[in-house]
């Protein structure tokens, strides 16, 4: 079974059940980047720092920073937040163009694919 991309960047339900979610792994890579943006490297140097390491996300960020890349890096697919539920966390700047695409989605009744097995 091969899954193309970075393997660093690799969601760990991959590895330990050769299947992944689209939503969950999405919310995986978007953490990874905003903590490779953040720190300047990965939280993860290896396989098993990403299948069984407890990351705990450094200070030097707000805590509400750390809450949402915890969130992010969970390692549970099945607990991870939605895109929709990261657009509302208090991170996040409350900007117009956010709620305005927020109201659009909800107008129109967004349809978040669900998740695709590989």
């Amino acid at each position: 079974m091969c899954l193309p991309g970075t393997p660093a960047y690799t969601p760990p339900e991959f590895y330990m059940c050769g299947r992944y979610g689209a939503v969950p792994t999405t919310v995986w890579q978007l953490g990874l980047v905003l903590y490779q943006m953040l720190f300047d490297r990965l939280p993860f140097t290896n396989l098993v720092d990403i299948i069984c390491s407890q990351h705990y996300v450094s200070t030097g960020v707000s805590p509400d920073c750390q809450d949402f890349l915890s969130k992010c890096l969970n390692k549970f697919p099945e607990s991870c937040p939605t895109l929709e539920q990261l657009k509302l966390h208090p991170w996040l700047p409350r900007s117009p163009a956010l709620k305005r695409a927020t109201a659009t989605e909800q107008d129109h009744g967004s349809s978040q694919s669900p998740a695709v097995w590989g």
